[in-house]
C-alpha cells in the first residue's frame, strides 16, 4: 500500500516499508505480528483488516492500535475512517444455534474505536465480502451482497443512519472501493468502473 511517501507491505507475519520505490525495505519492528487480510491507507491511517478485528497506525506503521467492533466469533470484513474521525466497520455476525445466526452488520465508533454501536443490521443477508469507503465530505459508501446475490453499492449522507441505493447497477462483485481525485472507483473482475458524481 502507498502512503504518499512510502510503500508498506505485509510479508511473513511482518510489516516492511520502503521510501525508495522498493529498492530497500526496513522492518517496522513495533508491528505486533501476523498477516492481515487487507491493508489500506486512508485519511492518514494505515489499516490492516484481520479475521476478527483491525489494527490501525496513525504514524505509518511505527505504532499500532487494535480495534474490535464485534465479538470473537464475528468476522471482520472491512473498516473505514472518515475525515471527521468516525470509524465504520462491516462485520459478519455469528451466534451458535440450530441453525446458527449469521448476518451482516454495520458498526460505528465516534471515539477512535474504543466503543462501538451497531447502526445497521441486515438479518436476512449472510454473505461476506462487504466493503466500505468514505469521501472528503464524510459520505459513506457500502458495497454488500444480499441473500439473493444482488451486488449493490449504497450511499449514506448522514453518518450511516440511513442508506440509499447508488447508481451502481452493474451487479458485479466489487473487490475494492476507493474514492480518489473526486471520483468513486469500483474494481471488479470484469474491469474498473468510476462514478464522477459521488456514487449517484
Amino acid at each position: 500500500v502507498f502512503t504518499g511517501t512510502e510503500y508498506i507491505i505485509n510479508v511473513n507475519d511482518k510489516m516492511y516499508k520502503s521510501s525508495n520505490l522498493g529498492m530497500d525495505w526496513t522492518e517496522l519492528t513495533n508491528y505486533p505480528g501476523g498477516m492481515v487480510n487487507r491493508l489500506k491507507y486512508e485519511n492518514g491511517n494505515l489499516i490492516g483488516i484481520r479475521n476478527n478485528d483491525a489494527i490501525i497506525s496513525i504514524d505509518k506503521g511505527n505504532n499500532w492500535n487494535v480495534v474490535t467492533p464485534g465479538d470473537n466469533d464475528d468476522s471482520m470484513m472491512d473498516l473505514t475512517i472518515a475525515s471527521n474521525g468516525d470509524f465504520f466497520a462491516a462485520i459478519l455476525f455469528f451466534a451458535d444455534g440450530m441453525p446458527p445466526t449469521v448476518r451482516q452488520e454495520l458498526h460505528k465508533s465516534t471515539n477512535g474505536g474504543a466503543n462501538w454501536t451497531r447502526i445497521q443490521n441486515y438479518a436476512n443477508d449472510a454473505v461476506s465480502g462487504c466493503l466500505l469507503e468514505t469521501d472528503p465530505n464524510n459520505n459513506l459508501y457500502f458495497f454488500r451482497t444480499d441473500a439473493a446475490i444482488n451486488h449493490r453499492i449504497f450511499k449514506s449522507t448522514d453518518g450511516g443512519a440511513s442508506f440509499n441505493n447508488s447508481g451502481y447497477n452493474l451487479n458485479k462483485t466489487v473487490s475494492k472501493l476507493s474514492f480518489e481525485y473526486g471520483s468513486l472507483y469500483a474494481a471488479t473482475g470484469q474491469g474498473l468502473y468510476a462514478s464522477k458524481d459521488n456514487g449517484t
